[in-house]
């Protein structure tokens, strides 16, 4: 009697990871670094997706409680929407920004600002569980240190939404011509891509 051939496994679907640029200076290095850290994550096997939010038309939340009082629904009609549903789509996400004031630049925080209406109802919150890292520039050598109230507030953010911080990088520079040796050829965001790849 002929052996049952064993059940096939049902192959895992790669995570994806998205990749978020605050920056306003387009193909700079914010979005470099950025697409760095994709590039190692889809080496490792993820797919990947690149969104620069300075391009979209994004305004700021005008904290009219409209969400509050319809499940999560913000009133404010533009391009944020693009962006929930890739937050929602991907496992994994990297915000990029080039630090601003000891800080993340406008175009991003306003993005942070509209996640508000997934913490109204945060047990039912679709970005609730995910995964995420952050990255800067910065031109100023103590990069790290510039970049330390951003990643303190990106911390506090994704503990608020129930997402877990896997990573952070400050990487120093804003001439193209030798960010490369300053970032030792990209290999720390390429590695932690792959990092966020498994």
């Amino acid at each position: 009697m002929p052996s049952k051939a064993a059940p096939k496994k049902a192959k895992k679907t790669p995570k994806l990871v998205l990749g978020l640029s605050g920056s306003p200076r387009r193909g700079g290095n914010t979005d470099a670094l950025v697409n760095e850290v994709l590039k190692g994550a889809k080496k490792a096997g993820a797919r990947t997706r690149f969104i620069n939010v300075a391009s979209l038309k994004i305004r700021p939340c005008v904290a009219c409680y409209y969400c509050a009082a319809h499940h999560g629904v913000c009133a404010i009609k533009d391009d944020m929407a693009k962006i929930n549903d890739a937050l929602a789509q991907a496992d994994v996400w990297v915000f990029g920004s080039p630090v601003y004031w000891f800080n993340m630049s406008a175009q991003l925080k306003t993005v942070v600002d509209r996640l508000f209406p997934f913490a109204v109802d945060p047990c039912c919150s679709p970005l609730r569980g995910k995964t995420a890292a952050v990255v800067t520039t910065s031109g100023d050598p103590h990069a790290r240190v510039m970049s330390a109230p951003i990643f303190d507030s990106f911390e506090q953010s994704f503990e608020f939404l129930g997402v877990k911080f896997a990573g952070r990088l400050a990487a120093q520079g804003v001439d193209k011509k030798d960010v490369a040796r300053r970032w030792n050829n990209f290999k720390p965001a390429r590695a932690l891509g792959a990092k966020l790849a498994k």
